[in-house]
């Protein structure tokens, strides 16, 4: 690693500190400026899996629209040149590396320092985005989900998101429902939604740094508590591994998933939320047009249960006669 500590871009590191209290300075970057970018692409890492990081980061690399990779590597100090030399292998990728140093503080803990700085791009950059070190972004992500960004005014915009395990065939993951559904599920993957930059530096939203798990459910709940409208397409532009990682220790933890939900659901049954009116309205449309299709499909099989009900009783009429017609 070169003896760089901090490197100023577009006045970063100035600007850094008018948002939160936490630590984290980029020691290491890829260009002298921020500006022209659509998506600021947080990424989270331990730097301890190297092959699928660069897969990662490669994928932002090919974005349709250009994005910059805010590379966040929660771990000591020695694995810091070993994740800035994965991002200098990837010559197409623009990046800043932050080192999220107090390796003991929780999952919330490196999203914040991504979300520190990307709130000091407000200029500079449209949205933030999420992805962890062992997913990855298909190359119309960025694309698609500015030009919804647009199109619909929303604050959130989320998207389809495949499901992959290795050595098997990728298969369908997340698909978008009614977002109120949030309110007793966690079902959106952190790597399938953007966040418009402006209404998050307006209202600044961080992760819960208590949590051990499913601080991201807890995050969309705040989003949603703080008015963000949300919106969805059905594309399908992002896919998430199942992959063991470093946090398998306190996954594999029920104790520790017990305390995160009792967490979420007094959170949810205390808090009061701003709910978008939009939101509710399509969320009832939706819920009526599936009641309507239940309601079809049940006319439907009602239809085809007398059918056959009909032939049923045309056969045994049929039946009868032969065996009168015998005996006689």
């Amino acid at each position: 690693m070169n003896e760089k500590q901090c490197i100023p871009i577009s006045g970063l590191n100035a600007r850094v500190g008018d948002w939160t209290e936490w630590s984290g300075k980029p020691v290491a970057e890829s260009l002298n400026d921020c500006s022209g970018y659509a998506v600021a692409v947080i990424v989270r890492t331990q730097g301890i899996r190297q092959p699928l990081l660069k897969e990662a980061l490669t994928s932002v690399s090919v974005q349709s629209n250009p994005c910059l990779a805010v590379v966040v590597v929660h771990a000591g100090a020695e694995i810091l040149e070993r994740v800035e030399s994965v991002c200098r292998e990837i010559p197409s990728l623009s990046w800043v590396m932050i080192h999220a140093e107090r390796i003991e503080n929780k999952r919330g803990y490196p999203l914040n320092i991504g979300l520190q700085h990307a709130c000091a791009l407000l200029n500079d950059v449209e949205a933030v985005a999420f992805l962890d070190d062992d997913d990855i972004l298909y190359p119309d992500f960025s694309a698609r989900m500015i030009q919804a960004l647009g199109e619909t005014g929303a604050d959130v915009i989320c998207a389809a998101s495949n499901r992959s395990v290795p050595g098997q065939a990728v298969e369908e993951g997340y698909r978008p429902i009614p977002f109120l559904n949030l309110f007793v599920l966690n079902f959106i993957p952190i790597n399938s939604y953007i966040i418009r930059l402006a209404t998050l530096a307006k209202t600044p939203v961080f992760f819960d740094e208590t949590l051990d798990v499913v601080e991201d459910w807890h995050y969309l709940l705040q989003l949603l508590q703080n008015g963000f409208r949300f919106e969805a397409i059905m594309d399908v532009l992002s896919e998430f591994r199942v992959i063991s990682d470093g946090n398998k220790k306190i996954k594999d933890n029920p104790e520790k998933w017990e305390n995160a939900y009792r967490y979420i659901h007094a959170f949810i049954q205390d808090g009061s939320f701003l709910i978008n009116g939009q939101m509710i309205r399509r969320m009832m449309t939706d819920q009526n047009i599936k009641a309507a299709e239940n309601q079809e499909n049940l006319n439907a099989m009602q239809m085809r249960l007398e059918e056959l009900e009909s032939r049923l009783l045309e056969k045994t009429d049929q039946v009868i006669a032969l065996l009168e017609k015998n005996d006689a």
